[in-house]
């Protein structure tokens, strides 16, 4: 890929292709969407040869451009795939969701909020946690996404690293991660948001493998976004799917540039975390709200402060919840970690009641 161009610039064009294939789905009959279809693979398979013969830049966009247009239409021609409600990873997460409530929390709203923020079950929430976190602009930290899965592969892989850091505890550590990972995306249902960030979990690991390669988070993304839309050509048209890849494109964009214009906060351990947090809050928002208020006409005034606060707790709390469910698994009841959630929840819901007030 190299040669001819970089798969930055090669996920745009089949990003546009796939987008533009998903607009003429419907208004092709089956045999008009497998005629193009036919010929924008023709055209990719030959286009990919004079790539090969002497490189273009251009030539490989217009490869990527046409594969993308071959995946859609395709993709089309082939009914949906029906999710099976009976087999291990779903029983896996109805059995997690049943441990969820079977542990005894103290606050009446701690055991919804866990499951609600591990599962994405949201059904034992009452009404006024959802507007608290709505009204304060957080409720993108109740919809299961990226940010879940990205918590807990982190927290997983610190536990991990206790186990040493030689080529093969890494070799070891990147299949246990990648494989709970996996399975984790299968359990809660493969949501959009999900996916992109198990495919970037994947990635992520492959390039750390080898020290020798540059870790590059837009190339990672770019290569996560080529490959989810190959694999699902229709899934473009999610909120959700936008929404996620707006928000790591700003982290993967501007986020480090950001953080980099405080360096005098280097002396203040506090106050540089206070700006990552801001930093990471504004090169989200950047990318994402355009859309949002395309689609809503709401803008979150608060976001800052809300991201800036909420965000750290809910990840303890995540990683609390986490660490509890798996204790209470294996017939241990710890009381200090109970007690531990019950505060970052009741936390939680108090300063999302007081920025939705404001």
């Amino acid at each position: 890929m190299e040669r001819g161009g970089d798969i930055r610039s090669a996920a745009v064009p089949l990003a546009a292709a796939v987008a533009a294939g998903e607009a003429l789905t419907g208004r092709l009959s089956p045999r008009l969407a497998l005629i193009f279809a036919s010929l924008s693979l023709m055209a990719a398979a030959l286009l990919l040869y004079a790539s090969i013969r002497r490189s273009s830049h251009l030539r490989w966009m217009m490869v990527f451009a046409f594969l993308g247009l071959f995946c859609s239409l395709s993709h089309s021609l082939f009914p949906p795939s029906v999710q099976n409600a009976t087999g291990l990873a779903y029983r896996a997460f109805e059995a997690f969701k049943t441990l969820i409530n079977s542990i005894p929390f103290h606050r009446a709203g701690t055991g919804a909020l866990a499951k609600a923020l591990l599962t994405g079950d949201r059904s034992s929430l009452d009404r006024a946690t959802i507007l608290a976190f709505r009204g304060s602009g957080a409720s993108h930290i109740l919809a299961l996404s990226g940010l879940h899965l990205g918590i807990i592969y982190t927290l997983v892989s610190r536990v991990l690293s206790l186990a040493g850091n030689s080529p093969a505890m890494r070799r070891i550590r990147s299949a246990i991660v990648i494989a709970l990972s996996l399975f984790y995306t299968m359990m809660t249902g493969a949501g959009p948001s999900i996916v992109r960030a198990f495919i970037y979990i994947c990635l992520s690991e492959l390039c750390a493998l080898d020290p020798s390669r540059r870790k590059d988070p837009v190339r990672i993304l770019a290569a996560s976004l080529t490959l989810q839309l190959c694999l699902n050509p229709s899934i473009i048209s999610s909120l959700g799917f936008q929404l996620s890849y707006l928000a790591m494109t700003g982290v993967s964009t501007i986020y480090l540039r950001l953080r980099a214009w405080w360096r005098e906060a280097e002396g203040y351990p506090i106050m540089h975390k206070i700006w990552n947090g801001a930093a990471l809050s504004i090169a989200c928002q950047a990318f994402t709200a355009p859309l949002v208020w395309i689609r809503f006409r709401t803008f979150p005034s608060y976001f800052l402060i809300t991201n800036i606060i909420v965000l750290p707790l809910s990840s303890v709390f995540i990683s609390v919840s986490l660490f509890t469910a798996a204790l209470s698994a294996l017939g241990i009841c710890p009381q200090a970690l109970i007690l531990l959630s019950d505060a970052l929840a009741g936390a939680m819901c108090f300063l999302m009641e007081t920025i939705s007030s404001m």
